[in-house]
Protein backbone atom coordinates (compact mmCIF):
# COMPACT_ATOMS: atom_id res chain seq x y z
CA UNK A 1 0.00 0.00 0.00
CA UNK A 2 2.91 2.27 0.63
CA UNK A 3 4.55 2.00 -2.91
CA UNK A 4 0.74 2.82 -4.20
CA UNK A 5 0.98 5.77 -1.96
CA UNK A 6 3.63 6.49 -3.56
CA UNK A 7 3.02 5.90 -7.09
CA UNK A 8 -0.01 8.70 -6.56
CA UNK A 9 1.98 11.11 -5.34
CA UNK A 10 4.02 11.08 -8.22
CA UNK A 11 1.48 11.23 -10.42
CA UNK A 12 0.36 14.57 -8.82
CA UNK A 13 3.97 15.95 -10.07
CA UNK A 14 4.13 18.05 -7.29
CA UNK A 15 7.80 19.23 -6.59
CA UNK A 16 7.17 19.57 -2.69
CA UNK A 17 5.92 15.87 -2.49
CA UNK A 18 8.80 15.18 -5.03
CA UNK A 19 11.11 17.02 -2.91
CA UNK A 20 9.98 15.38 0.30
CA UNK A 21 10.03 11.87 -0.72
CA UNK A 22 13.76 12.48 -1.74
CA UNK A 23 14.78 14.04 1.33
CA UNK A 24 12.85 11.00 2.87
CA UNK A 25 14.82 8.72 0.72
CA UNK A 26 12.60 6.70 -0.25
CA UNK A 27 14.08 5.79 -3.39
CA UNK A 28 16.60 3.71 -1.95
CA UNK A 29 14.05 2.03 0.39
CA UNK A 30 11.86 1.37 -2.71
CA UNK A 31 14.81 0.12 -4.56
CA UNK A 32 15.30 -2.75 -1.34
CA UNK A 33 12.42 -3.67 -1.46
CA UNK A 34 12.51 -4.76 -5.13
CA UNK A 35 15.93 -6.82 -4.93
CA UNK A 36 15.01 -8.15 -1.81
CA UNK A 37 11.89 -9.99 -2.53
CA UNK A 38 13.02 -11.85 -5.63
CA UNK A 39 9.77 -13.51 -6.60
CA UNK A 40 6.64 -10.82 -6.18
CA UNK A 41 5.43 -9.44 -9.18
CA UNK A 42 3.20 -7.27 -8.14
CA UNK A 43 5.91 -5.51 -6.27
CA UNK A 44 8.18 -5.51 -8.98
CA UNK A 45 5.53 -4.24 -11.49
CA UNK A 46 4.81 -1.38 -9.12
CA UNK A 47 8.47 -0.12 -8.22
CA UNK A 48 8.75 -0.45 -12.62
CA UNK A 49 5.89 2.17 -12.62
CA UNK A 50 7.23 4.37 -10.28
CA UNK A 51 10.93 4.34 -11.80
CA UNK A 52 9.37 5.02 -15.42
CA UNK A 53 6.99 7.65 -13.86
CA UNK A 54 10.47 9.53 -12.38
CA UNK A 55 11.79 8.87 -15.31
CA UNK A 56 9.14 10.98 -17.34
CA UNK A 57 8.63 13.32 -14.99
CA UNK A 58 9.84 16.83 -14.59
CA UNK A 59 11.41 16.67 -10.87
CA UNK A 60 15.29 16.78 -11.90
CA UNK A 61 16.79 15.94 -7.95
CA UNK A 62 14.52 13.10 -8.03
CA UNK A 63 15.65 11.88 -11.85
CA UNK A 64 19.50 11.71 -10.05
CA UNK A 65 18.42 10.48 -6.73
CA UNK A 66 17.38 7.10 -8.72
CA UNK A 67 21.00 7.00 -9.93
CA UNK A 68 23.11 8.41 -6.76
CA UNK A 69 21.04 7.52 -4.24
CA UNK A 70 19.00 4.41 -5.33
CA UNK A 71 22.70 3.34 -7.22
CA UNK A 72 20.13 2.23 -9.89
CA UNK A 73 22.31 1.03 -12.38
CA UNK A 74 25.03 -0.69 -10.04
CA UNK A 75 21.90 -2.84 -8.33
CA UNK A 76 20.93 -4.17 -12.47
CA UNK A 77 23.98 -5.37 -13.27
CA UNK A 78 24.55 -6.85 -9.52
CA UNK A 79 21.02 -8.51 -10.15
CA UNK A 80 22.34 -9.91 -13.77
CA UNK A 81 25.62 -11.20 -12.12
CA UNK A 82 23.55 -12.97 -9.30
CA UNK A 83 21.25 -14.65 -11.99
CA UNK A 84 23.80 -16.07 -13.79
CA UNK A 85 24.82 -18.05 -11.01
CA UNK A 86 21.37 -18.33 -9.80
CA UNK A 87 20.73 -20.28 -13.29
CA UNK A 88 23.94 -22.74 -12.75
CA UNK A 89 22.08 -24.69 -10.59
CA UNK A 90 19.25 -27.53 -12.13
CA UNK A 91 16.04 -26.72 -12.82
CA UNK A 92 16.21 -23.36 -11.83
CA UNK A 93 14.71 -20.39 -14.01
CA UNK A 94 15.03 -17.14 -14.26
CA UNK A 95 15.02 -14.90 -10.67
CA UNK A 96 11.28 -13.40 -11.28
CA UNK A 97 12.69 -10.01 -11.52
CA UNK A 98 14.28 -10.35 -14.48
CA UNK A 99 11.89 -9.25 -16.88
CA UNK A 100 11.11 -5.91 -14.91
CA UNK A 101 14.65 -5.26 -14.99
CA UNK A 102 14.89 -5.65 -18.83
CA UNK A 103 11.99 -3.05 -18.76
CA UNK A 104 13.69 -0.71 -16.31
CA UNK A 105 17.02 -0.59 -18.44
CA UNK A 106 15.48 -0.36 -21.53
CA UNK A 107 13.73 2.67 -19.78
CA UNK A 108 16.90 4.25 -19.33
CA UNK A 109 18.13 4.08 -22.39
CA UNK A 110 15.02 5.62 -24.18
CA UNK A 111 15.35 8.49 -21.73
CA UNK A 112 18.90 8.86 -22.72
CA UNK A 113 18.21 9.47 -26.35
CA UNK A 114 15.22 11.47 -25.98
CA UNK A 115 18.10 13.44 -23.24
CA UNK A 116 19.89 13.42 -26.55
CA UNK A 117 22.43 11.17 -26.55
CA UNK A 118 26.19 11.91 -24.61
CA UNK A 119 25.29 16.14 -23.60
CA UNK A 120 22.36 14.97 -21.31
CA UNK A 121 22.67 14.78 -17.57
CA UNK A 122 21.28 11.03 -17.39
CA UNK A 123 24.69 9.99 -19.64
CA UNK A 124 26.89 11.13 -16.64
CA UNK A 125 25.53 7.48 -15.43
CA UNK A 126 24.89 5.64 -18.52
CA UNK A 127 27.83 6.58 -20.20
CA UNK A 128 30.18 4.74 -17.20
CA UNK A 129 32.04 1.55 -18.75
CA UNK A 130 30.55 -0.56 -16.72
CA UNK A 131 27.04 -0.09 -18.05
CA UNK A 132 28.17 0.18 -21.38
CA UNK A 133 29.53 -3.11 -21.15
CA UNK A 134 26.02 -4.50 -19.47
CA UNK A 135 24.20 -3.06 -22.12
CA UNK A 136 26.68 -4.43 -25.38
CA UNK A 137 26.76 -8.05 -23.24
CA UNK A 138 23.15 -8.51 -21.45
CA UNK A 139 20.72 -5.90 -22.52
CA UNK A 140 21.24 -5.41 -26.35
CA UNK A 141 21.59 -9.69 -26.98
CA UNK A 142 18.46 -10.23 -24.75
CA UNK A 143 16.33 -7.42 -26.62
CA UNK A 144 17.56 -8.97 -29.69
CA UNK A 145 16.32 -12.76 -28.58
CA UNK A 146 13.18 -11.07 -27.35
CA UNK A 147 12.35 -9.93 -30.54
CA UNK A 148 12.97 -13.18 -32.79
CA UNK A 149 10.56 -14.75 -30.33
CA UNK A 150 8.23 -12.31 -30.80
CA UNK A 151 8.54 -12.20 -34.79
CA UNK A 152 8.60 -15.87 -34.91
CA UNK A 153 5.12 -15.66 -32.87
CA UNK A 154 3.58 -13.38 -34.90
CA UNK A 155 4.06 -15.25 -37.88
CA UNK A 156 3.21 -18.99 -36.67
CA UNK A 157 6.82 -20.41 -37.36
CA UNK A 158 7.17 -23.39 -35.52
CA UNK A 159 10.15 -23.39 -33.08
CA UNK A 160 13.68 -24.75 -33.70
CA UNK A 161 15.56 -26.39 -30.84
CA UNK A 162 17.53 -22.76 -30.92
CA UNK A 163 14.58 -20.84 -30.58
CA UNK A 164 13.23 -23.20 -27.62
CA UNK A 165 16.72 -22.59 -25.90
CA UNK A 166 16.07 -19.16 -26.46
CA UNK A 167 12.54 -19.14 -24.88
CA UNK A 168 13.93 -20.38 -21.67
CA UNK A 169 15.24 -17.04 -20.97
CA UNK A 170 11.16 -15.86 -21.02
CA UNK A 171 9.84 -18.79 -19.03
CA UNK A 172 6.10 -18.89 -18.22
CA UNK A 173 4.61 -18.42 -15.11
CA UNK A 174 4.68 -21.95 -12.83
CA UNK A 175 0.97 -23.76 -13.22
CA UNK A 176 -1.59 -23.16 -10.41
CA UNK A 177 -1.01 -25.89 -7.46
CA UNK A 178 -3.63 -28.69 -7.56
CA UNK A 179 -4.91 -29.16 -4.00
CA UNK A 180 -5.20 -32.43 -3.86
CA UNK A 181 -1.65 -33.19 -4.85
CA UNK A 182 -0.55 -30.66 -2.47
CA UNK A 183 -2.09 -32.24 0.70
CA UNK A 184 -1.94 -35.61 -0.62
CA UNK A 185 -6.05 -35.90 -1.27
CA UNK A 186 -7.57 -37.89 -3.49
CA UNK A 187 -9.76 -36.08 -6.15
CA UNK A 188 -13.29 -37.73 -6.03
CA UNK A 189 -13.66 -39.24 -9.79
CA UNK A 190 -17.25 -40.70 -11.41
CA UNK A 191 -16.95 -44.36 -9.56
CA UNK A 192 -17.22 -42.50 -6.30
CA UNK A 193 -20.39 -40.83 -7.40
CA UNK A 194 -22.29 -43.59 -8.60
CA UNK A 195 -21.20 -45.23 -5.20
CA UNK A 196 -22.71 -42.21 -3.29
CA UNK A 197 -25.72 -42.58 -5.38
CA UNK A 198 -26.02 -46.70 -4.73
CA UNK A 199 -25.72 -45.86 -1.11
CA UNK A 200 -28.53 -43.86 -1.15
CA UNK A 201 -30.97 -46.37 -3.11
CA UNK A 202 -29.87 -48.85 -0.84
CA UNK A 203 -31.38 -46.54 2.35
Amino acid sequence: KVLEVLEGLLKLKNKECDDRMQEMRALPVVLDLFFKYEWHSFLHNLVQRLIEDILQGGNEELKRSLFTDGELLDRIISAHARNDEWVKEPKRSRLGYMGQLRNIANAIMRKCKEEGGAGAWIAEFTDQPSWRHFCESELDPTNERYERLQLGSEQGRPNTHQQQEEEDDFPPPPATINPYDHFNFRAPDDDDQEDLFDDDDQE
